[in-house]
């Protein structure tokens, strides 16, 4: 009873100290399934998937207890048991298990939570090679639920009070479908989100942003990723982030990193292929024929246009642009990813294969001459659509 009484105490001042009274849902809130038995939301750090899991605990507080596995008193006691006795005792029949990933028997009680007892719970995972690692084990009783960064539009919504609406994929195409809110947009908001808004964080303290976003970024890796990766040599990772972020296009081959790592390039690629299960980098395929897919050639793009600004440092203002804006479109499409697939080329940049079409794209400024047909151009200071020129901020509005 003692170690209950704590756990109901810590519960309260958890969910106190979130404060999320000021703070308007995510859009992702409602398209959360609620109904399920077991839910798990995953996602970077900084998502607001705590703030979600609160929010909703908050919609029933007499029948929720929201326990974070981090807690010292929780190390050695089963949360099976845990809820268990929550349920006995006080008939509280919602849980809300935040870091689940610092409790090593977590997919074991899952299933006995699920098998057992009739209670509903929701938990997070910030690791997410923890995760995506006993995912299969878990398939058949929870659903598992991504947290996306935040996007251009959900900024703008948070930010402003907007209320712009996702776009389909096919709504990017016509300018009518979005001529209501073009008025509202600027250049100098897109670079904003560019280099801040994707993590809420910056919004609570802008002087001290670079340096935790930094520190999450060493988190991800030395702590959520080596535990569950033992390589057989040992190498800087933050050292291949500073290298995506200062090569241009030509130099993000296997092949090139290899060389400036000093490593092999079936080395370069499993790291690249640890960093992109860690939740860093999206490893984007080449498009050209059978062969090359088989061979798994690939190039690295960051998870956030935020992360670029940490890293690169030789690179001049004109080519750091190139590598924002190029960035930014691969993130679009990536968080999108319904029946989507994105592929490289050395022209266009990228191909994208969605609903049985193929359509062919290219990343450019708006000083650059377009003169190619049955190709995209998307242009990063614009902000109307014009015959085959899309202004790169749209496809943010697809999340």
């Amino acid at each position: 009873m003692e170690l209950l009484d704590k756990v109901l105490e810590l519960s309260q001042l958890a969910v106190e100290n979130v404060n999320v009274d000021n703070l308007e849902k995510r859009e992702v809130f409602e398209l959360i399934p609620w109904e399920e038995k077991i839910v798990g939301l995953y996602g970077l750090r900084w998502v607001w998937k705590t703030t979600i899991l609160v929010q909703k605990y908050l919609e029933y507080p007499n029948d929720s207890v929201y326990i974070s596995m981090d807690w010292w008193i929780l190390k050695w006691v089963s949360l099976f048991e845990i809820v268990k006795e929550l349920y006995k005792v006080y008939k509280k029949r919602y849980f809300f298990i935040d870091e689940i990933h610092y409790y090593s028997n977590w997919t074991e009680d899952l299933k006995n939570i699920y098998d057992l007892l009739p209670v509903k719970l929701y938990f997070s995972g910030s690791n997410k090679i923890a995760v995506y690692r006993r995912w299969a084990d878990l398939s058949r009783r929870v659903i598992f639920y991504y947290i996306p960064i935040f996007s251009f539009r959900e900024y703008l919504n948070i930010t402003y009070w907007y209320r712009f609406p996702k776009l389909k994929f096919e709504d990017i195409f016509d300018i009518n479908n979005y001529t209501n809110f073009i008025s509202k947009i600027s250049i100098n908001q897109l670079k904003k989100y560019f280099r801040y808004w994707q993590f809420w964080f910056y919004y609570e303290n802008p002087s001290v942003y670079e340096l935790k976003l930094y520190w999450i970024i060493r988190k991800m890796l030395y702590e959520d990723g080596l535990v569950y990766e033992k390589f057989d040599v040992t190498i800087d990772l933050e050292k291949i982030l500073y290298y995506i972020s200062n090569s241009v296009h030509s130099e993000l081959s296997l092949n090139s990193l290899g060389k400036k790592l000093g490593i092999h390039p079936v080395t370069v690629q499993k790291y690249l292929l640890f960093l992109e299960e860690v939740g860093l980098v999206y490893n984007v395929k080449k498009y050209w024929n059978l062969s090359d897919r088989i061979r798994k050639e690939f190039k690295p793009y960051l998870t956030a246009t935020n992360f670029l600004y940490l890293y690169y440092s030789w690179l001049e203002n004109t080519l750091i642009k190139w590598k924002v804006r190029e960035n930014f479109f691969v993130m679009c499409l990536k968080n999108f990813f319904y029946n989507i697939s994105i592929f490289y080329k050395t022209y266009p940049d990228f191909v994208l294969e969605y609903n049985g079409r193929i359509l062919n794209f290219e990343i450019w400024g708006i000083s650059k001459k377009q003169n190619w047909k049955n190709v995209f151009i998307v242009k990063d200071d614009i902000l109307i659509w014009r015959e085959n020129i899309l202004p790169l901020w749209i496809f943010w509005f697809l999340w």
